[in-house]
């Protein structure tokens, strides 16, 4: 997608934990199920360590069903996967900076 570039994949909350740290991306799109470790827990613990990573948490649920601790995992905003697209994404990226938990 153009103004973004792919560093990685992650199979797991884990290996996504250790990948940030390797390649300190600026943009993380972060799957909330995930085995060995959710995506909300991955979350929380890569923005305490790295708070300049924006993360952008995604899932299949309406932002109402969202699991308990979501918002307060450090993650910038939700979207919805049939939501995500080129357009949605650039518009969370510009909004990053707002210091509100929101969604697309």
């Amino acid at each position: 997608m153009e103004g973004f570039e792919l560093a990685g994949e992650a199979a797991n909350g884990l290996e996504a934990i250790d990948l940030v740290d390797k390649l300190r991306p600026a943009l993380v799109l972060m799957d909330i199920n995930m085995p060995e470790m959710n995506g909300i827990e991955a979350t929380r613990r890569i923005t305490s360590v790295h708070p300049e990573v924006v993360v952008i948490l995604c899932s299949t649920y309406d932002v109402s069903d969202l699991p308990s601790g979501a918002a307060a995992s450090g993650a910038a905003a939700y979207v919805n996967k049939e939501q995500l697209a080129a357009d949605t994404l650039r518009r969370l990226w510009e909004d990053r900076g707002s210091g509100s938990f929101g969604s697309a």
